[in-house]
């Protein structure tokens, strides 16, 4: 418990693209609490990849955040 309290939570956006999506499985693997910006736009199959791995997705439009 005290382990988890030390970590940083991190926010990535542009988690499904090349780099991001590297630095958000790093992030995950490290126990970093992580989030990802995503456009609602995104591939199912990007977003399912990265929720089963422990990623909070929090979809963005233009106007408004959503959770």
């Amino acid at each position: 418990m005290e382990e988890e309290k030390k970590k940083s939570r991190v926010l990535i956006i542009g988690a499904t693209g090349r780099l991001g999506n590297y630095l958000t499985r790093f992030s995950i693997e490290s126990g970093h609490p992580t989030f990802a910006l995503i456009r609602n736009t995104t591939l199912s199959d990007k977003l399912k990849s990265l929720s089963d791995a422990g990623v909070t997705l929090l979809k963005v439009s233009l106007f408004a955040i959503s959770l």
